[in-house]
């Protein structure tokens, strides 16, 4: 996929050279007044050839972009399925903290599960969701992961460099909150977190900056910012 999506990426490129070489020709042998003038019927046929590269150049590059959009939809789909899949590892985690004698773990943990759960239906009925919402998800989601651990972890979500603006804005839903419990899964079914887990959301109208930090490690994921809101 990727060598698919470089090659056409340099065809479009090389297109697009071709195009502004036949344009800027077409163009000097137009103003050039010591150029004998072109026929009529030359000039149409540089003119549709110059319209012919620039129209293959757009289909080229609209291609590369739509192969990319998949490859990234494929990626985020294994995320997405992965963290579906977790959901019954909780469901067996809960079952063993119910019959414990601990109730307020097992309290704990389903409170905690049933509103991720309930979050994550939510956020896959839409393509798209705010970015304010998103952040909520994110603290549900860390405090199901802490309760697992029988809340021996703390975390925190620092958004003091998050533009007030774009909390109403939107971005791609089940995108960040699936990579967080994937980045942590792993610690959490080890036991190995210690101290607090630190997450850092920045963002700059166009993207937003996604910063994990955990045992010493930091993890980053960036998410465009799409226009208006859910």
């Amino acid at each position: 996929m990727h060598i698919i999506i470089v090659l056409s990426i340099a065809i479009s490129a090389i297109a697009g050279i071709v195009g502004y070489y036949l344009g800027y020709e077409y163009h000097r042998r137009r103003l050039n007044n010591t150029t004998e003038k072109e026929s009529g019927s030359e000039s149409d046929v540089i003119k549709e050839r110059v319209m012919s590269v620039r129209n293959h150049t757009m289909r080229l590059t609209e291609l590369a972009s739509l192969k990319k959009m998949v490859e990234e939809f494929e990626r985020d789909s294994e995320i997405i399925d992965l963290s579906i899949n977790r959901l019954e590892v909780v469901l067996l985690k809960l079952q063993s903290a119910i019959e414990s004698d601990d109730e307020a773990w097992a309290e704990s943990l389903l409170t905690r599960f049933s509103k991720h759960l309930r979050q994550l239906l939510h956020e896959g009925a839409s393509s798209s969701i705010e970015i304010e919402e998103t952040n909520g998800h994110l603290e549900c989601a860390l405090s199901l992961l802490s309760a697992m651990n029988h809340n021996t972890w703390a975390y925190e979500i620092n958004l003091d460099r998050f533009n007030d603006f774009d909390k109403t804005r939107t971005i791609k839903s089940m995108s960040i909150t699936p990579w967080v419990l994937e980045k942590l899964w792993d610690y959490t079914l080890k036991s190995t977190i210690s101290k607090t887990v630190k997450l850092e959301v920045t963002s700059d109208t166009y993207e937003v900056l996604y910063r994990l930090k955990v045992n010493g490690i930091t993890y980053e994921r960036k998410e465009a910012i799409w226009s208006g809101s859910t």
